[in-house]
């Protein structure tokens, strides 16, 4: 009996999923049965931007976790916020921030250069660059030119040649720090700091002295839970985060590559 249960709570489980995902995709833009249906050329949304996307699985992916699983859960806010997306794909994120926080600036940084061409793109051609300013860069502790690995999927290139990117194309690309960024575009306050970037997050967030300098007010971080970058550890880089901030939780929706959140910034 336990296993028929099982099966009938697995069908209820996937009828809720499927009607939740039409549901909000419908919420979110005009073609929706096509995305539904993995027919779109691109994602037309009902506030009227159209973006653009490298691959298909791949922005499909990306769309899922931040529009339908709201794994990065901003409220509402009329303030005029700042908000740095570090590994801005095509830019979802970077608009999802600006329908929930309409008034704010979004520093949009993107490395693999066949991606950063589609975000800029979907800023300058739906009139988003009053809110969002694109920049390709790599994201590191130090502002040098650094070797890059291009994956297939461009939502896996990393600068570790392994997993997702390995194998991948090596092209240089000239890094950057936040610290420097924070500093030259004289930001002392950050209300949202988003990072995703394959195996980087360690040295970004260990390395850079950021969150000494400035008020981060809020960071959600994708990190390797086995560290790609072998000079650290997943305990290490959650030790300095508690050291920074009164809440440091941690989602195991997918346990090897889990999504950390800190807010109550207390330096």
């Amino acid at each position: 009996m336990l296993g028929v249960a099982n099966y009938f709570n697995n069908i209820y489980i996937n009828h809720i999923g499927w009607r939740k995902r039409k549901w909000i995709l419908k919420k979110y833009l005009n073609n929706s049965q096509e995305c539904f249906e993995s027919k779109q050329s691109e994602y037309n949304f009902k506030k009227g931007p159209k973006f653009l996307f490298v691959e298909k699985s791949s922005a499909e992916h990306i769309f899922s976790e931040i529009f339908i699983g709201e794994c990065y859960k901003i409220q509402e806010n009329d303030k005029k916020l700042t908000i740095i997306d570090v590994g801005g794909n095509i830019g979802f994120f970077s608009y999802y921030a600006l329908l929930k926080c309409p008034n704010s600036f979004i520093y949009s940084i993107e490395a693999n250069p066949g991606n950063f061409k589609i975000l800029q793109s979907n800023v300058i051609r739906n009139a988003l660059d009053s809110n969002i300013l694109p920049l390709n860069n790599i994201v590191s502790s130090s502002s040098n030119k650094k070797v890059f690995y291009l994956s297939e999927n461009p939502g896996w290139s990393s600068l570790f040649n392994e997993r997702g990117a390995a194998g991948g194309k090596e092209i240089e690309l000239d890094s950057i720090k936040l610290s420097s960024l924070f500093l030259s575009q004289k930001l002392n306050i950050i209300d949202i700091l988003k990072i995703d970037v394959e195996g980087a997050e360690y040295d970004i967030i260990l390395n850079d002295n950021f969150l000494d300098r400035y008020t981060v007010k809020q960071i959600y971080i994708e990190a390797d839970k086995n560290p790609r970058d072998v000079r650290f550890s997943f305990e290490e880089l959650i030790i300095k985060l508690e050291y920074y901030y009164k809440v440091v939780s941690i989602n195991n929706i997918d346990p090897e590559y889990p999504l950390i959140h800190c807010t109550g910034y207390k330096i």
